[in-house]
C-alpha cells in the first residue's frame, strides 16, 4: 500500500472535475526524520540547561545519567572520570548497574 494525497477540484461548474494524486512517501519520510531531528535537539538542549542551570559539577554528574537513560530508553548508564593522580579511571555515577558490578567499579568520592 501506497499512501497517497488526492487533491479534487471542480471545473466550469461541477460538471467536470479534475483530481490530483500524489505519492506521499517521501513526505511522510521527510516528516519522519524532522521530528527525530527535533526530538535529538531538544535532548540536547534539554542536557545544556542542566549544564547552564547547574554549573556544579557534582549536580551534572548527579543529574545526567537520570536524562540520559529516559530519553535513550538505556537499560544502565554509567559516568566515568579519569583521576590523574590515581591513573585510573572511576566511576562517578551509575544508574541501572548491577551490584556487582558497581563492586568491582573505584567509586568518586
Amino acid at each position: 500500500m501506497i499512501p497517497v494525497e488526492i487533491v479534487t477540484t471542480g471545473i466550469g461548474g461541477g460538471e467536470v472535475g479534475a483530481s490530483i494524486v500524489r505519492d506521499m512517501t517521501e513526505h511522510i519520510r521527510t516528516e519522519t526524520e524532522l521530528k527525530e531531528a527535533y526530538n535529538h535537539l531538544s535532548f540536547l538542549n534539554k542536557i545544556y540547561q542542566i549544564y547552564m542551570t547547574e554549573m556544579d559539577i557534582d549536580s551534572i554528574i548527579k543529574d545526567t545519567p537520570h536524562l540520559l537513560q529516559n530519553e535513550l530508553a538505556l537499560d544502565s548508564i554509567a559516568i566515568y572520570l579519569y583521576d590523574d593522580i590515581q591513573k585510573e579511571i572511576i566511576i562517578c555515577n551509575s544508574v541501572g548497574m548491577e551490584d556487582e558490578l558497581r563492586k568491582k567499579t573505584t567509586y568518586f568520592t
